[in-house]
């Protein structure tokens, strides 16, 4: 089974917008979500997985970081990379 972390991934009560509805459908399509929130310090769990507040943190393999950030502000992210892959949604207002 897949692991993807999601960077920038919003809450249910966001439900219509991609960075929730994206994972929604991954989840539905079978794979493990990874949440990693940039807002929203209180919650500690997103679609029953727990979450992480940064991509260093994450255990054990992650196949893919999906990422709903502004691409100004992917600068502060992208070391904590390492050698994990990066696919980098665009096509929202910048």
């Amino acid at each position: 089974m897949h692991r993807v972390a999601v960077l920038g991934i919003k809450t249910l009560s966001q439900r219509g917008q991609p960075a929730i509805e994206v994972p929604r459908y991954l989840e539905r399509a079978g794979l493990v979500i990874v949440p990693v929130p940039v807002y929203y310090p209180e919650v500690e769990t997103l679609l029953g997985q727990p979450v992480y507040r940064r991509l260093a943190d994450i255990p054990g393999p992650v196949d893919l970081v999906n990422v709903f950030r502004r691409p100004k502000d992917l600068p502060a992210h992208l070391d904590l990379l390492g050698g994990r892959c990066l696919a980098e949604r665009c096509g929202g207002k910048p």
